[in-house]
């Protein structure tokens, strides 16, 4: 059975090659070509266009960045469509629609909940007084029934696991992924991902997420 694999980026391309060296018939499609010499070193098959992968693989993996990527490729909406993915196995392992938007709305939690452990930190390194802090915060206009439940956890310093650092991480890797396969700028996302990151290398992995107050401490410390 020959595998038809379209979209080699930067998750793309290494799950290909896992293929091609494990001896799999391999036939590949990237729009930018100079990706596929890789996978062309490593025994596959490079095809001038997705149709020619379709034509020669019963497997179609589409590692694609969005739904446009993806209809384009395969000629969704066009007489073609059909003798393309007729009698094929697709597997989509790209992102759509609504995986994008828990995306978009872990990118906020994640930068959100960061910048509440910054002002505690900033707070309290101040040497203001948290309960009050806590008091002004949870009665004004950007109070919300997370920032209140972390707030809290802050300043009790309590860092009992609801979200653990490791799988915000992984979250945050995520999202960032999506950007770059999107050609998207995430400096929020980025700050965030080395805090989080230090965080873990700390061994609190385990720990809630506003643990990465306690990366901020450190750096604090460091200066």
């Amino acid at each position: 059975m020959h595998i038809g694999f379209i979209g080699l980026g930067v998750m793309g391309l290494p799950m290909a090659l896992n293929l091609a060296r494990a001896n799999t018939p391999l036939w590949v499609w990237n729009r930018s070509p100079d990706k596929c010499e890789t996978l062309r070193a490593a025994g596959a098959q490079v095809a001038s266009t997705p149709a020619e992968v379709c034509k020669n693989a019963q497997v179609i993996i589409l590692m694609l960045a969005h739904e446009q990527a993806m209809d384009e490729a395969l000629q969704r909406g066009t007489p073609a469509f059909a003798g393309q993915v007729s009698n094929r196995t697709i597997v989509h392992m790209g992102t759509t629609s609504p995986a994008l938007m828990k995306l978009s709305v872990n990118l906020f939690l994640i930068t959100m909940v960061t910048g509440l452990c910054e002002a505690s930190h900033f707070a309290a390194q101040q040497g203001l007084d948290m309960e009050l802090f806590r008091s002004v915060l949870d009665a004004g206009p950007m109070a919300s029934s997370v920032s209140q439940v972390k707030l809290a956890k802050l300043v009790a310093r309590d860092f009992e696991v609801q979200a653990a650092i490791h799988d915000v991480l992984k979250n945050n890797q995520l999202v960032a992924q999506a950007a770059r396969d999107a050609q998207l700028a995430s400096p929020l996302l980025d700050v965030c991902h080395a805090l989080f990151a230090q965080t873990a290398a700390m061994g609190l992995g385990q720990a809630d997420m506003v643990a990465v107050v306690q990366a901020m401490e450190a750096r604090t410390r460091a200066l």
